[in-house]
């Protein structure tokens, strides 16, 4: 088996027939690129695609193997040795296709655990104070804070900051908990976190607070609605453009289902479309009751990517039904 010789005999059979390289291409359902690869000697037919080129130029998949036309009679040698060919070929794509997979799924797992990993201890700040943590002012002028069983961590400023206008001391604390902390933490107990000392701060901010504001929960009120937190991503604006990539990819490959490029345009539509069902899926499970954007990041990459797979492994079935 030969690739510059089969190649040359494509195209001598192609120019006989008047056909260009485009033509050959449409009609055997592969690039252009493909068959000038071909007919230089730079790759060789798949061998699903040999008895559809075998058909298109008149001549038999055992003289592409071969690389020229057989005489009327062939030796059993010439036989052995086109049968021996076509065996090596199936042999060499068949490995090719195992070590592809391997690779992908190797891939898609390690990307699959990492977005899940990454999902599950993704911190979800607990919003409003009384749902994580309770401070206390000792005796001997300790400023404690009894934590929740169900916070996993917490985020304190250490340094306070000065506010500018009143000149107090003000520092924010906030408390987070995980998917993964509330599936396996078992006898949890509360956690007491020493804040500091009387005379050292003057006022404790807890974030986010219940209406969205960071909630006074130590000191007096002296700045009104204390400091407001960011606001969670516009995951309206994606939606929209998820939606629009979506319909626009659909329709492209509506319009080239016939041509050869058809299946990778389809899997190309498929991706917005997997990541308009997948952030779909996480707002309506969890929005509102959830303060973390790497929470809903992870969870709707997580949700596409399985929804994406799911399509692949349908695809897949699809053609071999057909």
């Amino acid at each position: 088996m030969n690739a510059q010789k089969t190649g040359k005999f494509i195209q001598n059979l192609r120019k006989e027939k008047n056909m260009t390289q485009m033509e050959l291409a449409d009609r055997i359902h592969v690039s252009d690129k493909a068959v000038s690869r071909w007919e230089t000697g730079k790759g060789f037919p798949d061998i699903n695609s040999l008895e559809d080129i075998a058909e298109a130029l008149d001549t038999s998949v055992s003289e592409l193997l071969r690389g020229e036309r057989f005489d009327e009679y062939v030796r059993p040698a010439e036989i052995e040795e086109i049968t021996s060919d076509g065996l090596d070929l199936v042999r060499q794509l068949i490995e090719r296709k195992r070590i592809r997979n391997i690779i992908i799924g190797f891939l898609l797992s390690l990307i699959t655990v990492t977005l899940f990993i990454s999902h599950m201890t993704a911190p979800l700040m607990i919003s409003g104070s009384r749902n994580a943590v309770k401070v206390e002012e000792l005796a001997d002028g300790k400023i404690i804070a009894v934590v929740d069983p169900a916070v996993a961590g917490y985020d304190y400023t250490d340094d306070p900051a000065t506010d500018p206008d009143t000149e107090l001391r003000v520092a924010f604390l906030g408390c987070y908990t995980t998917r993964w902390h509330q599936m396996t933490e078992k006898n949890r107990r509360e956690k007491v976190l020493l804040l500091g000392r009387e005379g050292e701060l003057d006022c404790i901010y807890y974030y986010p607070g219940s209406d969205g504001a960071d909630e006074l929960i130590y000191g007096e009120n002296t700045t009104g609605s204390g400091v407001e937190t960011l606001p969670r991503l516009v995951y309206n604006y994606w939606i929209l453009i998820w939606g629009t990539l979506s319909v626009t990819g659909l329709a492209v490959w509506y319009r080239l289902r016939h041509k050869p490029c058809a299946g990778t345009m389809l899997k190309a539509a498929m991706i917005p479309v997997s990541l308009l069902i997948g952030h779909v899926t996480v707002l309506a499970g969890n929005f509102g009751e959830i303060y973390s954007a790497q929470f809903y990041i992870t969870g709707i990459l997580l949700a596409a990517l399985l929804v994406f797979m799911l399509f692949l492994l349908v695809s897949a079935g699809w053609k071999r039904r057909a």
